[in-house]
Parts: structure tokens; C-alpha cells; sequence
């Protein structure tokens, strides 16, 4: 005859089953966790190159808006800003870049922003052609970090019209 005891616990077995459930959770917890965190850090990576590029071109409309006499040469643009200062933009090197005397030029986009075309397109810029001149800007790039796998293609195109009336 076998006595049983009156002890009742837990078999190692069960344990053993419980401690694995118990391990499987926790790892499929931590891994949401870290994909969650590393989620955050490329969408805070792609914001950032997202404020570089409209705080540029938002200073760019600025100036060109208050701006007179726009020219487009060799890839260059430029125009005479509100102060009398001539104002030149231009790509180079895969970056947006301003000088107030054509010689010494001034990256104004981040590194993690790669403009591969920045296009300006004049109408109305001749005097007596009784339109208002206008500027249109079109940029093609890529924003992010490479190392980051947050890399996104933009393409922004923005017109600004000259604030003064054409005389």
C-alpha cells in the first residue's frame, strides 16, 4: 500500500514549468521595452532633422519675402535683403548654404540632413513684366541618421512672394 502525505506543495516539475513561463514573459516584456525605446530615439532623431530644415527655409522665405532685384546664377541665388545686404544661397556638398558676400558661405542645414537638389525657380523677376515676382523653392534630401535606421526621403516645395509691389 502507498501512504500519501498530507503535505501538499509543489513538485519540482511544476516549478520548474512555472519559473519558465515566468522567464518567457519577462524576456518578451523587456524586448517591447527596448524595440519601444529605440522607436522613441528615431522619432526623436527624425523630429530634430524635421525642425532643422523648416527653421531653414523658413529663414530663407523670410528674407527672400522682405527681399528685391532676385537672381539665379550658375546654381546661385540670389537678392538684395531689406537692409541692402545682397544675400546668396546655394547647394554644396549636399548642404544649403547662405553668405551675405558671396565668397564666405555658411551651412545653415544639419548634418543628419542631405539635400541632394535645391531648385529656385524665378517668375516675375523682370521689372516690366507686370507680374509679381515670386520665388519657388523645391528641395529633395534625405533626413536621419544611417547608423540610426531612421533615414526618410523628404521633398518640400514652398512659394514666397516678394512683400513689396513691383514698380
Amino acid at each position: 500500500m502507498i501512504k500519501r502525505s498530507k503535505n501538499r506543495g509543489f513538485t519540482l516539475i511544476e516549478m520548474l514549468v512555472a519559473v519558465g513561463v515566468f522567464a518567457i514573459a519577462a524576456v518578451v516584456s523587456l524586448g517591447a521595452l527596448l524595440n519601444i525605446a529605440d522607436m522613441e530615439r528615431k522619432s526623436e532623431a527624425l523630429r530634430a532633422v524635421n525642425d532643422n530644415i523648416n527653421f531653414s527655409l523658413e529663414m530663407m522665405m523670410r528674407e527672400i519675402r522682405a527681399g528685391r532685384a532676385y537672381n539665379l546664377s550658375s546654381g546661385v541665388f540670389s537678392f538684395i535683403n531689406n537692409e541692402g545686404i545682397t544675400i546668396y544661397y546655394r547647394l554644396n556638398n549636399n548642404r544649403i548654404e547662405r553668405s551675405n558676400d558671396g565668397i564666405n558661405y555658411k551651412s545653415i542645414t544639419s548634418p543628419e540632413l542631405v539635400v541632394n537638389n535645391l531648385d529656385f525657380t524665378l517668375r516675375g523677376a523682370n521689372a516690366n513684366d507686370g507680374l509679381q515676382p515670386m520665388v519657388i523653392i523645391s528641395i529633395k534630401g534625405t533626413a536621419g541618421l544611417e547608423k540610426q535606421n531612421t533615414k526618410t526621403n523628404l521633398n518640400l516645395q514652398t512659394t514666397v512672394t516678394q512683400r513689396r509691389l513691383d514698380s
